[in-house]
């Protein structure tokens, strides 16, 4: 089963996130798969293929694990581009440096890695991806959206006050995502 760790948004949030996706519609550059409402998330760490006895370790380390941590802020940055080099594949949102965040992945990725929970070895870069390109006529002007787009010269901040952990089942028309469980951050 593929499953995620996530920060989940607010309405108002991903109203901003759908607003975004629309002030950088063109269909003259590219055709893009946009992400729906209702799938924007920060994911804090990804799993393609685990069992439901791997859910349950998950479940028993983050049932307790956020009592003393207070809710988080967020704060929309930038706009970019997976992978940097080459073609682009994925437009994202970026988000600013955040020391409580970077502080709730390396509390959550050291009891996971305490207990021998698999993780991926790649870097964590927060981000929100709006759409995944999947063909682009004008590469040039790809590459200046991050700087035609004034959505982002006004940044959103969201106050983040639990984290979920969701299943991800793929679809003829795109991902369904359905929460597994849910995990309040304390209000100290």
């Amino acid at each position: 089963m593929r499953c995620f760790l996530a920060l989940p948004f607010s309405n108002q949030f991903k109203d901003y996130l759908l607003q975004t996706q629309y002030d950088i519609m063109n269909e003259d550059v590219y055709k893009v798969k946009w992400v729906e409402k209702q799938n924007f998330h920060l994911t804090l760490f990804f799993w393609q293929d685990i069992d439901e006895e791997l859910i349950e370790k998950i479940h028993g380390i983050l049932e307790n694990l956020f009592t003393d941590i207070p809710p988080l802020t967020i704060r929309t940055r930038y706009l970019g581009f997976f992978p940097e080099k080459g073609e682009p594949k994925v437009i994202w949102v970026g988000l600013e440096k955040s020391r409580q965040l970077d502080d709730l992945i390396n509390l959550i990725r050291k009891c996971f890695l305490s207990n021998l929970i698999p993780l991926e070895q790649k870097s964590f870069n927060p981000h929100i991806t709006l759409g995944r390109l999947k063909a682009i006529y004008k590469i040039n002007k790809v590459k200046e959206l991050p700087l035609s787009t004034d959505r982002l010269n006004n940044p959103f901040s969201e106050k983040i006050h639990e984290v979920v952990l969701y299943q991800s089942s793929l679809q003829k028309n795109g991902p369904v995502y359905t929460i597994i469980k849910r995990y309040g951050l304390n209000n100290l």
